[in-house]
């Protein structure tokens, strides 16, 4: 499917027009989706994160999920 860009909007329609004989693969870097991650620290010294629901990732995760897809790991291939 290719590399995952700043908003997604690619990936999510390479993925939902994809054929059937075609392979579901792409890359994501970490750097896309950052923005989406609010860190802080407590007073405690703790540290707290908040991930945004609607990140890009969480997109491509649902829309693959709802194309009947499952992800698995390179390494059980």
């Amino acid at each position: 499917m290719g590399y995952v860009d700043d908003d997604g909007k690619a990936i999510l329609s390479r993925i939902r027009n994809k054929r059937n004989n075609e392979e579901l693969s792409l890359f994501y870097h970490l750097s896309v989706e950052i923005k989406d991650v609010d860190i802080s620290i407590d007073k405690n010294g703790e540290i707290n994160y908040k991930y945004n629901e609607n990140s890009i990732l969480k997109q491509i995760v649902n829309c693959v999920e709802s194309l009947g897809y499952e992800f698995g790991n390179i390494k059980d291939l």
